[in-house]
C-alpha cells in the first residue's frame, strides 16, 4: 500500500491547476491518455510498484481513489489506463454545479460521449445566474436541445438539481433515469407534471418552481415519495393519497406565515398516507409574534401525527417568540442568520411547558 501511495504521488508532470475539469470539458493542452500508449509509459520505473498496483482488485482501487479530491485524481488519470478508468468514473459520478460557459463545454462532452454520461450519478445545473438568465429567457434554444442530448445519455443518474426557471422541463421527457432525488425550480405546469409519473423511485423532491393553475397530477404517480418541500399551492397536488412522512412547507413570497394559510396547508398535509411524522415550516417571518403563535395553534389539532415540528426563519427573528406547548411534539427554531445555532426543545410536559428562545 505504502508503494501504491508513492507512486501515485509521483506524478509531478503537469501542473495541477484545473485539471479535474480536463476530462469534462476536453482542454486542448491537458495531456490525454490513447488506448495506443503502452501503459509503461506512466508507471513507476519500480517494478516492485508496478506488480503492486497491477494485482490490486479494482474494487480496492474504487475505494482509495474515493478519498481523493478531483485535482489529484484527474493527475491520476494521467499516470496508466489501470488509473485513468478508475479515475474517470470518479471525476464523472457527480457533476456539480459550473458556470455556464463551463456548462456548455461540459454538456457538449457529454452529448457526444454517452460512455461517460453513463458515470453520472448526481448531475447539478444552475445556479443564481443561471435561474435569472432562464426566467428572462437569455438561454438561446441550443443550450436547451444540447442539454436534452446530455441527460438523455444519463442512464444511471440517481440525482438531480435543476435550477432552470420557468417553463424547461421539457428537455426532462423521455430521459431514461430513474431518479431517487429531484430538486427542480422549473414550472410546476403541465409538462413538468406529465414527467413526473416517469419517476416511480423517487423518494426526495424539493420543488421550488411557480405554480401553474390548473395542472393536475395522477393519483398512481410517484409512489415511493417520502420527502417534499413545495409551497401550499404544489403541496396541494403532490402530498394527498402518497406516503409522505416529511413535509417542508415553503411560506416565502407571497405567502405569510399567519393562521388562514396555515390551516389551509395542514388540511391538505393532513390527507398523506405516511403517516407524517414531520414537518418544517419555512418563512419570513414579517408577522408579529401573536399572529405566528396562532397559527401554530392548529397544528396539535390538524396533524396529530406529527412528532417532529421545526421552524426555519428565512428572515425576521425568533427571539422572544414563546412557542406553547403543542403536545410533546420536539420543536426545532432555526434561525437563517445563524444556521448553525439550532435550538430544540421538548415541550409539552409540566416541567416544559414553553421557552422563551
Amino acid at each position: 500500500m505504502y508503494a501504491f501511495f508513492t507512486l501515485f504521488s509521483s506524478g509531478n508532470r503537469f501542473e495541477p491547476t484545473c485539471l479535474w475539469l480536463a476530462p469534462i470539458i476536453g482542454d486542448a493542452s491537458v495531456p490525454q491518455i490513447r488506448p495506443d500508449m503502452p501503459a509503461q509509459l506512466y508507471r513507476s520505473t519500480s517494478a516492485l510498484k508496478t506488480v503492486l498496483v497491477a494485482q490490486l482488485p479494482a474494487e480496492i482501487l474504487d475505494e482509495i481513489f474515493s478519498y481523493v479530491k478531483g485535482p489529484t485524481l484527474a493527475r491520476a488519470a494521467l499516470v496508466c489506463q489501470m488509473f485513468q478508468g478508475v479515475a474517470t468514473r470518479l471525476l464523472y459520478r457527480h457533476v456539480p454545479s459550473l458556470s455556464q460557459s463551463l456548462t456548455t463545454r461540459c454538456l457538449e462532452t457529454l452529448a457526444s460521449s454517452p460512455s461517460l454520461a453513463a458515470y453520472i450519478r448526481t448531475f447539478e445545473i444552475g445556479d443564481v445566474g443561471f435561474a435569472d438568465a432562464s426566467r428572462k429567457g437569455l438561454l438561446p434554444q441550443s443550450f436547451f436541445k444540447l442539454l436534452q442530448r446530455a441527460l438523455h445519455n444519463m442512464h444511471r443518474l440517481l440525482e438531480l438539481t435543476f435550477y432552470l426557471n420557468g417553463p424547461t422541463s421539457h428537455v426532462l421527457l423521455g430521459a431514461p433515469f430513474r431518479l431517487t432525488k429531484l430538486v427542480a425550480s422549473c414550472d410546476f405546469d403541465a409538462s413538468f407534471t406529465s414527467w413526473l409519473p416517469e419517476q416511480s423511485s423517487l423518494r426526495t423532491a424539493i420543488f421550488c418552481g411557480n405554480f401553474t393553475t390548473g395542472v393536475t397530477l395522477p393519483v398512481d404517480t410517484l409512489p415511493s415519495l417520502r420527502r417534499v418541500a413545495a409551497a401550499p399551492h404544489t403541496l396541494a397536488r403532490v402530498v394527498p393519497g402518497r406516503p409522505i412522512r416529511e413535509v417542508d412547507l415553503c411560506l416565502v413570497h407571497p405567502w405569510s406565515l399567519n393562521r388562514d394559510v396555515l390551516q389551509m396547508a395542514v388540511r391538505t398535509i393532513a390527507c398523506s398516507k405516511g403517516p407524517l411524522d414531520s414537518l418544517r415550516i419555512i418563512s419570513h417571518l414579517v408577522e408579529s409574534p401573536e399572529t405566528v403563535l396562532s397559527a401554530f395553534e392548529v397544528i396539535p389539532t390538524g396533524l396529530n401525527s406529527i412528532t417532529k415540528l421545526a421552524l426555519h426563519a428565512v428572515s425576521g427573528s425568533i427571539n422572544d417568540v414563546r412557542i406553547p406547548s403543542l403536545h410533546g411534539l420536539n420543536i426545532c427554531l432555526v434561525s437563517h442568520s445563524d444556521a448553525r445555532t439550532r435550538l430544540g426543545h421538548t415541550f409539552g410536559s409540566a416541567s416544559h411547558p414553553g421557552a422563551v428562545l
